[in-house]
C-alpha cells in the first residue's frame, strides 16, 4: 500500500469549500459555524463573543458544575491525578 501525499489546496478550493460550509450552516435549524473555521485570530475571537452569549450555555454550565462541585469531584480524584487541559483554540 503506498502512503499518498495530501494534494495541497488551491485558495480557489479552500474559498470555496468555506463558502459551501458556511452557507450549509447557516441554512440549518439551529444554525451552526463548524468548528474547523474558529481556530485563526479572528475565529478565536469570534468564539470567545459566541461563548458570551445568553444562548452559549455550556461555558456557564460548565463553570457553575466546577464551581459547586469541584472541592467534592478533587478529593475523591486524589491528590496524584494530573489534568491537562489543551486549551479551547482561544486559550
Amino acid at each position: 500500500m503506498r502512503n499518498e501525499s495530501p494534494t495541497p489546496q488551491t485558495a480557489n478550493e479552500t474559498e470555496a469549500d468555506f463558502l459551501h460550509c458556511m452557507l450549509a450552516g447557516l441554512r440549518r435549524q439551529p444554525k451552526s459555524i463548524p468548528p474547523k473555521f474558529f481556530y485563526d485570530a479572528r475565529g478565536s475571537h469570534l468564539f470567545d463573543l459566541i461563548c458570551a452569549t445568553p444562548e452559549y450555555y455550556p461555558t456557564r454550565t460548565e463553570t457553575a458544575i466546577l464551581e459547586r462541585y469541584g472541592a467534592q469531584m478533587a478529593a475523591r480524584i486524589g491528590a496524584s491525578c494530573r489534568l491537562i487541559e489543551l486549551g479551547s483554540g482561544s486559550a
